[in-house]
């Protein structure tokens, strides 16, 4: 099934993304302490196609701190799953994002062991070490995932050398920074590369997403645009955009 079938074909049992829900707060970063979180959100998402192995993927990474939702981290799977041979799942911070909440870049990788997936994010410009990520990162990869402690803007500049069929970058909620993040990995956007945003909720990053579009409405397609009731929300979490290139 194409993505767009995929994420057109998501429905829900009780919670929808717009439904009022009282959240549990946890100390952030937010690591799952409560293991019934994960069997209400699987419980409540209905998902059109490998319901089950999505779910033994995102299940075995739902350890590790995020701030997501197990939604968003199947979206993240069946997306990189989708990608044609020789293209790479890149997911890119600038903010210690991996110190924080690893969990999307895990989610790309978990249960892809021959697909190319990287991350990059700068520890070093924030004093602290990555060992704390890299516990986590090296538990789930393989030879053909790989980690570069490094500013993204350096790391796309003077690195990268591999067509992108999937992109996704975690930055500040700013507009600057989320423009940033997408126009530095746009060269190497392959011919159907998905772009995925999260935390659309805060308006200035959706509204860098669409700017981002609309610069060139000819070579890219909005196939998911959702806003939730409010942050750490069981479906969509804090917002969700998914982008495609169209040419």
């Amino acid at each position: 099934m194409e993505l767009r079938e995929f994420l057109s074909g998501i429905r829900f049992r009780h919670i929808l993304p717009e439904s009022s829900q009282p959240v549990v707060t946890l100390p952030y970063p937010y690591v799952n302490q409560y293991p019934q979180n994960i069997l209400m959100e699987m419980d409540n998402a209905i998902l059109p196609a490998e319901e089950q192995p999505l779910r033994d993927r995102v299940l075995s990474v739902w350890h590790v701190p995020r701030l997501s939702s197990f939604l968003n981290g199947a979206i993240v799977n069946y997306a990189v799953s989708r990608m044609k041979t020789g293209l790479a799942y890149v997911h890119a911070g600038n903010y210690n994002s991996y110190l924080l909440h690893p969990f999307h870049l895990l989610a790309g990788m978990s249960g892809q062991p021959g697909r190319v997936c990287i991350g990059v994010d700068d520890f070093t410009r924030f004093g602290h070490s990555p060992d704390p990520f890299l516990l986590y990162f090296n538990s789930v990869k393989s030879d053909h995932h790989r980690f570069y402690d490094m500013d993204p803007k350096d790391y796309f500049s003077r690195v990268h050398d591999v067509p992108i069929g999937c992109y996704m970058f975690d930055g500040l909620p700013d507009y600057d920074g989320q423009m940033e993040g997408l126009k530095q990995a746009e060269p190497f956007f392959a011919e159907g590369c998905t772009i995925l945003a999260a935390d659309t909720n805060w308006p200035e990053k959706r509204q860098a997403v669409l700017d981002f579009v609309r610069r060139q409405p000819w070579n890219y397609e909005i196939l998911l645009d959702v806003q939730t009731n409010g942050n750490c929300h069981p479906t969509y979490w804090n917002g969700l955009m998914v982008v495609q290139k169209t040419i």
